[in-house]
């Protein structure tokens, strides 16, 4: 009797539920989104849930070293964050006392200048005072910018030595008089380089050390020095900036540069001789540089009234030097006031207001070739001003110095990203919050400086960007090479691995359908074998 042979239907049947196996094993091993919901393919790494594949590269670095590390816009923090930072600061003054000092008025220009940074400061700052030539001493510990008269004391009793400058030095006692507290801290170094320049091996761990911490380091080197490079490398890599100083008489400026780097002070432009002072200031401080050594400054309330050192108001402070005056007046007169001397694009005029233009920018280095993103708004005690009403007249510009000298200007329009400003709903940050974008063509010192104008008002921010080719180190290429080739391999190993594995699984079930379908003539044949093989052991 022959076994009984499977129908056509059955076989149709069969080969249905055999190709949706196949079909079913093809999406389960390709296309696991139509079964499970979530697509990866063979060989990629899954990508965690908020996670950030690139992290935010920390840290600067030499130009020789090819750029990496260097911050991507340093500093461009949110206004919450930037008015944190900015709220007081910690600046340790490392003195060089060596003899070269002593030559061309150079230590009397300094201690001017010095008085002059100081007494620009708020009463929340604090200042530290230590020299150095062989060895670095402390001469003032930190002490609140309040104390100006202990301050100027410290100032006036700095000396020189016949010793020659280390520098090494200077980097270890300023760091030693930094305390630890959350404030924005950097560290001024004044050199005559006289003597050691190079930064010791030692001393590297150290400038690792306040890069961690972010303690910048800016060089003030006097009189076009021969070797500026170890000054510059320090102050490059914990994002600080190296000035240089050419006559004597200049020293103030550096210091005045300073103060907007480390405070982004609110101020006036400079291209006007009448001041026109809104109700809205409070304290205002003139940096008036004097056309002729030793000349006189006077300048004209809006009645009429001439003030001078000599005869001043009792809401005046007068700061009298050869090559310039700061003159600070409290409750200033609303109105024009005049400045005797006149123009001066060495003059700076800062304020202290409730009417403030603020901005996301803080000097620090870029990259060349990159978007660095210009944001303004304004403010009245911390509340954000909305632009298009009350204040539709105002008008804000950006003035940018190129490193040729050539200056552009562009205007702040438009809104953007209205959760950057906190404490504001989104309706009036989009109403209040103007920018525009700005790309630094190629390598060099950027100012970039922001105002706000309009009718009887004038504001002004100013700040330094050094711009910075990036180039890649060949180890972050190599890495990033050999990152990408094992990815490769990896995906082409797995995909030939899924094949072969789709293959095994399909042949397996494939098997077991003929099987089953067979199963009758399998049976049939075992019993023919086991029938056969039970006569032979019964004969």
């Amino acid at each position: 009797m022959c076994p009984p042979v499977a129908s056509n239907g059955v076989m149709q049947y069969s080969t249905l539920v055999l190709l949706a196996f196949v079909v079913f094993n093809f999406f389960v091993f390709f296309c696991p989104a139509v079964v499970f919901g979530e697509a990866v393919l063979p060989g990629e790494a899954r990508k965690v849930a908020g996670g950030s594949s690139v992290p935010l590269q920390k840290g600067l670095a030499t130009p020789a070293e090819g750029g990496a590390g260097v911050p991507l816009q340093k500093g461009l923090a949110t206004p919450a964050e930037r008015e944190e930072k900015t709220s007081g600061i910690e600046v340790a003054l490392a003195i060089d006392v060596s003899e070269a000092m002593a030559k061309e008025d150079t230590l009397k220009n300094l201690t001017s200048a010095l008085k002059l940074f100081v007494s620009l400061l708020d009463d929340e700052d604090s200042v530290a005072l230590v020299t150095y030539a062989g060895n670095a001493s402390t001469l003032l510990p930190l002490t609140t910018a309040k104390n100006k008269d202990a301050i100027f004391k410290a100032i006036d009793s700095i000396t020189t030595s016949k010793e020659k400058a280390d520098v090494n030095a200077a980097l270890e006692g300023a760091s030693n008089v930094l305390s630890r507290e959350g404030k924005t801290r950097a560290i001024v170094i004044v050199s005559s380089n006289t003597g050691i320049t190079e930064i010791s091996g030692e001393k590297q761990a150290l400038i690792g050390e306040l890069k961690s911490k972010d303690v910048e380091v800016h060089s003030v080197a006097l009189f076009e020095l021969s070797n500026t490079a170890a000054l510059g490398k320090v102050s490059l890599k914990t994002g600080g900036f190296l000035y240089t100083v050419t006559l004597a008489s200049g020293i103030f400026k550096v210091f005045t540069y300073l103060f907007e780097d480390l405070k982004t002070p609110e101020m006036f432009p400079i291209d006007k001789i009448n001041i026109d002072i809104d109700e809205s200031i409070d304290r205002v401080s003139f940096v008036i540089s004097k056309s002729k050594f030793g000349s006189h400054v006077a300048l004209v309330s809006p009645d009429g009234v001439k003030s001078t050192a000599e005869k001043k108001e009792k809401n005046f402070t007068w700061l009298v030097t050869d090559v310039f005056d700061l003159v600070t007046i409290n409750e200033p007169a609303h109105g024009v006031w005049k400045v005797s001397t006149g123009y001066s694009r060495d003059n700076r005029i800062y304020v202290k207001s409730h009417l403030n233009l603020m901005t996301n920018l803080k000097s620090s280095y870029i990259y060349a070739g990159k978007v660095l993103k210009i944001k303004a708004w304004m403010e009245v005690d911390g509340l954000t001003l909305n632009l298009g009403g009350l204040f539709r007249g105002i008008k804000v510009n950006a003035e940018i110095t190129s490193p040729d000298g050539r200056t552009s200007n562009m205007e702040l329009f438009g809104y953007d990203e209205p959760a950057a400003l906190p404490g504001t709903s989104g309706n009036a940050v989009k109403q209040g919050l103007v920018y525009n974008r700005f790309v630094p063509e190629k390598p060099g010192t950027y100012i970039i400086s922001v105002t706000a104008s309009a009718r009887g008002f004038d504001r002004k921010r100013s700040y330094t960007f050094a711009a910075v080719k990036f180039e890649p180190p060949k180890k972050t290429q190599q890495a990033t090479h050999d990152k990408k080739t094992h990815k490769s391999m990896h995906g082409e190993t797995s995909f030939l691995m899924s094949i072969v594995e789709f293959l095994i699984l399909n042949m397996v079930i494939f098997g077991g359908i003929i099987l089953y379908l067979k199963r009758d003539k399998i049976n049939t044949l075992r019993g023919r074998l086991l029938g056969g093989k039970k006569g032979y052991d019964e004969s």
